[in-house]
Formats: structure tokens, C-alpha cells, sequence
């Protein structure tokens, strides 16, 4: 039978699945104050299938705020005891079912490119391959030791200075213009026409975690212009993320994202980080030549399928 998450009962469980379908760690408190602050216009629907007290099978289904297409992004997963007993098959239909409440038009779901029972569970779904990402991590223990000021050093020979916003919170006033930049920066990402650009109230709320309180914006300045900026995160969970990158158009050609960072993972390992992790679309040639440069080293693809949901 299908339920409603109730985090006083089944949380542990559910997290334990979601680090097994993400391979993101999440902890409790994460978890709970993310919850906290959603937005009515990202909705979100969490299920689980229990055996007796334990959690055998989960999944949830959320609106992807401003999304042009009002996709609704969905992950499954079955412990390995219980599969083929079509408790997979359940909690997405639920969650299609979830996405015409809510309004939305289109379903996808994200796994690892080599799982071929995923491949097939999302064809038997309908759900069709549309593209391709995929996670790197650099060790922060092999990095050169004068990393961040090799950063600094790009900057200052073209007359820009440093800027590390931490912590900051969805109040602080320069986020006005980092927000300018970010919205400039993911117009140009290869996702944008499949999920839009996040508004300005939703990049602010984003402050409020904790992951951002640890972590910190590292940007580039020219005078009064934000030219280029890097986001560290840091989960309570342990987990370092470089959640997102992005050069002015003005400023691009010059080496400012390979700069800040390299002035970020700097910062990362001096706090004690060892596992610096990232996401990449393979269409974003630039960035994924920047994180090479780097040293990052990438993990198997990710398949993002998708259906058409009809009303």
C-alpha cells in the first residue's frame, strides 16, 4: 500500500532510499528544512511502500519552479529484495497521477546511464531518453598548494578583486546582483529550455539552507560588476558540492571560471573538505573543459527520460 511520507515515523527509511537513488547524502534536519520552506509553486509529493516498520520503497515527484514546460522530476526506487513485484511501477504512477493535479505537462526521471533494469523500467513507463549529465569529483587532497593563489593571481592581472560572500542570507543585499549575474549565466546553460531560469525569489530562498550557510560564493569584481562567481555548498551531512558556476557574457574568454575555482576548492580543502563533487550537462562544452583543467574526474552518466503527461 502506498503512503504519505510521515517524518516521525518513516523518515530514516525514506532518506536511506533517496541516498540510494540520488547517491546524495541528506540528513534529517536537511531534510526537514527544506520541507519547511517550499514554496507553494514547487510543490512536492512524497510516497513510500513499508514491509511491517521498514521502508522497502520510495519516491517523490516535484515541480520544477518556472519551468516553461511545468515539468515535474521525479525519482523511484526499489530496495534490491523487492524488486519485480511492481512497487516501482506504483509510486510512478502515483506521482503521474500527483503531476496532473498539480498542473504539470511533462514527467522526467534521472538514472545512471549503466543500469540497464532503469533503462528498462523507464521504457516500459514511456519514458524516453532526452539527455545526458553526469557527476565528477576532484580530490581536494592532490590539489597544488598555491591553487587559490594562482586564482587570485588571474584576477589581479586583469584589475579584478575577490568578493567571498559567507555566509549570506536570502536578505543580504548583494545578492541583487549576484542574482543578475546568475540569471545572465544560466540563460546560456543547456537546461534552460527545458526548465527555465530560476526566479529571483527562489535563488534568494536558496540562502536559507544550511548547506549554503557552511559554504560560499566566491565572485570575481570588476568595480561595482559581479563578472564571475562559483557556489560552494556544504551538506551537514558531509557531502562538498560546486553547485553552480557562471561568467557575465562582458567577461567570457578570460579565464574567470577556472579562477574562482580555483580559489573555491582552495577554500574547501584549507576547511578540511577532501571530496569536492559537481554536476554537468555533456552539451556545456565550456565547463566541462574548465572542470577537466581542474582535475575533476567524471562518474558514469546520468539519463534523463521523460513523457508527455496528458490531461
Amino acid at each position: 500500500m502506498i503512503e504519505l511520507l510521515d517524518p516521525t515515523r518513516d523518515l530514516e527509511g525514506y532518506l536511506r532510499l533517496r541516498h540510494q537513488a540520488l547517491d546524495q547524502t541528506m540528513s534529517k534536519a536537511e531534510f526537514l528544512e527544506v520541507e519547511a520552506r517550499r514554496s507553494p509553486d514547487r510543490p512536492a509529493r512524497q510516497l513510500l511502500i513499508r514491509e511491517g516498520d521498514r521502508v522497502v520503497a520510495a519516491g517523490q515527484g516535484t515541480m520544477h519552479h518556472d519551468s516553461p514546460t511545468k515539468v515535474v522530476m521525479a525519482w523511484v526506487t526499489v530496495e534490491d529484495s523487492h524488486r519485480r513485484r511492481g512497487l516501482g511501477r506504483a509510486i510512478l504512477q502515483t506521482i503521474e497521477g500527483y503531476a496532473r493535479e498539480v498542473g504539470g505537462r511533462k514527467l522526467m526521471v534521472e538514472y545512471p546511464e549503466a543500469e540497464v533494469g532503469s533503462s528498462r523500467f523507464a521504457e516500459t513507463m514511456g519514458l524516453a531518453p532526452e539527455n545526458l549529465s553526469f557527476e565528477s569529483s576532484l580530490d581536494l587532497t592532490a590539489l597544488p598548494v598555491d591553487s587559490g593563489e594562482r586564482g587570485l593571481e588571474i584576477l589581479r592581472n586583469q584589475g579584478l578583486e575577490l568578493y567571498v560572500m559567507r555566509p549570506a542570507s536570502p536578505e543580504e543585499p548583494d545578492l541583487d546582483r549576484l542574482y543578475g549575474l546568475f540569471h545572465e549565466a544560466q540563460l546560456d546553460e543547456p537546461m534552460t529550455a527545458i526548465y527555465g531560469v530560476d526566479s529571483e525569489s527562489l535563488f534568494r530562498s536558496r540562502f536559507s539552507d544550511s548547506a549554503f550557510q557552511r559554504g560560499a560564493a566566491f565572485i570575481a569584481t570588476d568595480g561595482g560588476q559581479f563578472a564571475a562567481y562559483t557556489q560552494i555548498l556544504w551538506t551537514e551531512g558531509g557531502d562538498l558540492w560546486n553547485e553552480f558556476t557562471g561568467t557575465a557574457r562582458a567577461y567570457r574568454g578570460r579565464g574567470l571560471a577556472h579562477a574562482v575555482k580555483l580559489i573555491a576548492t582552495d577554500w574547501a580543502r584549507q576547511q578540511g573538505g577532501t571530496i569536492l563533487r559537481t554536476y554537468n550537462h555533456s552539451a556545456n562544452a565550456p565547463m566541462l573543459a574548465v572542470n577537466r583543467k581542474l582535475g575533476y574526474q567524471p562518474k558514469p552518466a546520468w539519463v534523463t527520460a521523460a513523457k508527455e503527461i496528458l490531461s
